[in-house]
């Protein structure tokens, strides 16, 4: 199994683990809102009546979304529904980091493995050394290139503000269009679903990073001792954006930029988020001949 396959499956297990954690957030959230749930359903089906002066349809209406509004108030069900949400979050942003560390050394490790071949194959006189890293090491790498929108959407994960406004806007919307229980447990699935994808366009790009990253730093290692290295932009074709499909097959130098591009490789922390978010692109990293040299993306010279 090659690295990126080994991406696939630790992004399909990091899925699953953070997904069963979201899910077991809404079973809890849904327990939590049972007995506002169970208000509702009196609420509609009549058991619970508005006072004897609400004759008017229209104030019967208004009473009973005035009802469940300062019920949801009392009982703090956007709170509580929330709190569940922002605590499955910071579980997946550990999942997510925790995964991220077999990625870096997979893929660096893969990437040792083919510099050296190539150098050995060629007959170079260089022959490049690299150093161990444990996973302490390669979580510090990790960290100290992670670019502040991975920051900002880790804290969100564990912290979703946005996720709460949701919440807030949807029982609201509810409550005025006197839906019952059904229905808002449906919008509050939605929810938490939106959540979950949220989480899985964080492990996508931080899995596209970590991936360029290990195989660019290992790079660099042979770069400093006098190998020559360059680098082929491989997009995979799963929603790429059109300014990655344009740079499919093409080759820089290690440390330059693709041409027509400010990546330096896929997922570059130096990038702006537009280009960066939710990549699948890959790194393929090669060495040049003694002689050789890249001109208008074509390898000349040589022997």
């Amino acid at each position: 199994m090659d690295a990126i396959e080994r991406g696939e499956q630790l992004m399909m297990e990091m899925e699953n683990r953070y997904v069963s954690v979201y899910d077991a957030a809404l079973r809890r959230a849904v327990r939590n809102t049972r007995a506002f749930l169970q208000k509702v359903k009196d609420v509609q089906s009549g058991k619970i009546k508005p006072p004897q002066f609400y004759v008017d349809r229209d104030e019967v209406d208004k009473w009973r979304e005035g009802f469940l509004k300062e019920l949801a108030r009392q009982l703090h069900v956007v709170e509580n529904i929330a709190a569940e949400l922002n605590a499955a979050g910071g579980q997946a942003a550990e999942i997510i980091r925790d995964g991220l560390d077999e990625v870096y050394a997979v893929n660096r490790t893969e990437t040792v493995d083919a510099i050296t071949a190539a150098v050995d194959r060629r007959g170079f006189a260089v022959q490049p050394t690299f150093a161990l890293m444990d996973k302490r090491a390669i979580r510090i790498a990790i960290e100290d290139a992670q670019p502040v929108f991975s920051k900002i959407a880790y804290n969100n994960l564990g912290n979703n503000v946005a996720a709460r406004r949701r919440l807030q806007n949807t029982l609201a919307e509810a409550l005025a269009l006197g839906e019952d229980q059904d229905k808002i447990l449906r919008r509050i699935r939605r929810i938490t679903l939106q959540t979950t994808k949220q989480a899985r366009r964080v492990a996508q790009t931080e899995l596209t990073r970590v991936r360029s990253q290990a195989r660019y730093e290992a790079e660099q290692e042979a770069v400093q001792q006098g190998v020559g290295a360059y680098n082929t932009w491989s997009t995979r074709m799963i929603n790429s954006r059109d300014t990655h499909i344009m740079l499919n097959g093409k080759k820089a130098m290690h440390g330059d930029a693709f041409p027509g591009s400010v990546l330096r490789y896929p997922c570059d922390p130096t990038a702006p988020a537009r280009e960066v978010i939710n990549c699948h692109c890959v790194l393929v990293p090669d060495v040049l001949l003694p002689g050789e040299r890249l001109e208008n993306g074509q390898i000349v010279g040589g022997d």
